[in-house]
């Protein structure tokens, strides 16, 4: 993730906690069409790169908001944009991402297999931050995993 990226997601983050009085469905919708101009135009212009990283940071912000399906929904659409665009890096973001929504619904064997994927994708492609990223999320999950016993 570059420092842009790091940007934008500080963006969203602020726009998601500025939207605290809202339900968390009203904070999704209005999330949704914040990005929605910039998404149709990216598809428009067939910039499947770019289309893949808004549904990663709506993805982002939804697991924020404790909407997982929903997370999960943006995120694979954010995966197979990436895949498209040959954006390998962005699509190890995602797929960490999504072990992340799969910690938060309580399902560490997804996780873990995300986090494989994740590291494996990054050593394949010399993705050093999601190399180390992969592998710092698989030793958190397996700390919970190992305090709940399994």
């Amino acid at each position: 993730m570059d420092d842009s990226e790091e940007a934008d997601d500080a963006t969203i983050q602020k726009f998601v906690q500025s939207m605290q009085g809202f339900s968390r469905s009203e904070q999704a919708s209005l999330l949704r069409a914040t990005v929605a101009d910039d998404l149709a135009a990216a598809r428009k212009a067939g910039d499947h790169g770019l289309v893949g990283k808004l549904h990663l940071q709506v993805g982002s912000a939804l697991d924020d908001l404790g909407l997982y399906e929903e997370a999960e929904e943006a995120l694979t659409m954010a995966s197979k944009s990436l895949a498209r665009a040959g954006d390998e890096q962005g699509r190890a973001d995602c797929l960490l991402t999504l072990a992340v929504v799969a910690q938060n619904r309580g399902d560490l064997d997804r996780a873990l297999g995300l986090c494989n994927e994740t590291t494996r994708l990054s050593l394949e492609f010399g993705y050093l931050r999601g190399q180390a990223r992969g592998l710092a999320q698989t030793s958190l999950l397996l700390a919970t995993a190992g305090r709940r016993g399994a």
